[in-house]
């Protein structure tokens, strides 16, 4: 498979061949150890379905990436908002 790749160093795009098995197998291995990382935190099980929902339709790479950081932004500010409310609660 040929995918197209940056060159930090001189900042060009270069395509290059890359093992579509070895990549698959990488694939393969990420989702066993996100199963597993699963099957150890269930309260997490939700949040992995609306990942899964949100991503269905992205399309591109560049779509999920946004996706994934809109995402992170939103439990970001849910786990900020938390910790101002408990400090409001201990602060008496």
């Amino acid at each position: 498979m040929l995918i197209r790749r940056l060159d930090k160093e001189s900042k060009i795009v270069k395509t290059v061949m890359i093992d579509t098995t070895e990549r698959f197998e990488k694939i393969c291995k990420a989702v066993e150890a996100r199963d597993r990382f699963l099957t150890e935190h269930p309260e997490l099980m939700p949040f992995q379905k609306e990942i899964e929902r949100r991503l269905r339709y992205a399309g591109s790479i560049e779509n999920r990436m946004v996706i994934l950081r809109f995402m992170m932004d939103e439990k970001l500010f849910e786990l900020s908002q938390t910790c101002l409310a408990a400090k409001k609660s201990w602060e008496g």
